[in-house]
């Protein structure tokens, strides 16, 4: 995707990022604990890194990456799909 179109998108992609921001702001968890939304959301908002759309304007979304990655079992589930951090 380049260009005009690669930035529509990101638009779009940001807005939903900054919604997502405002749910997290103040809470560890989307429904306020660990769920399956978490998990979901989890793998989703990893591909901002795959797509380069950085995180800078979500830091509550940022923190919320680290700390579902830090989880004993996300972190064996990701070393079993071969995923980095």
């Amino acid at each position: 995707m380049e260009g005009g179109a690669r930035q529509a998108f990101v638009d779009i992609l940001n807005a939903k990022i900054g919604y997502i921001e405002t749910v997290l702001a103040g809470r560890d968890h989307l429904l306020g604990s660990f769920s399956v939304a978490d998990c979901y959301a989890f793998a989703v908002l990893r591909w901002t890194k795959d797509v380069n759309i950085p995180l800078d304007a979500a830091p509550s979304v940022a923190a919320y990456l680290k700390r579902i990655a830090g989880r004993p079992r996300v972190q064996e589930a990701m070393r079993m799909e071969g995923l980095k951090d």
